[in-house]
């Protein structure tokens, strides 16, 4: 499967841009409250095993 070519327009790049401040907003919030995105992920990957 070839990978896709894709232009990033200004209103896209503003939107990317946009989601990446929320993305770190809530890394930031996880990080307050002692939880790291990493340990969500790794809990997330261990019950999918377990199905």
């Amino acid at each position: 499967m070839k990978p896709r070519a894709y232009i990033l327009t200004e209103d896209k790049l503003l939107e990317l841009n946009r989601i990446a401040n929320e993305i770190a907003e809530l890394g930031q919030k996880l990080s307050d409250l002692g939880v790291s995105i990493e340990d969500i992920l790794e809990e997330a990957a261990g019950e999918y095993q377990d199905e």
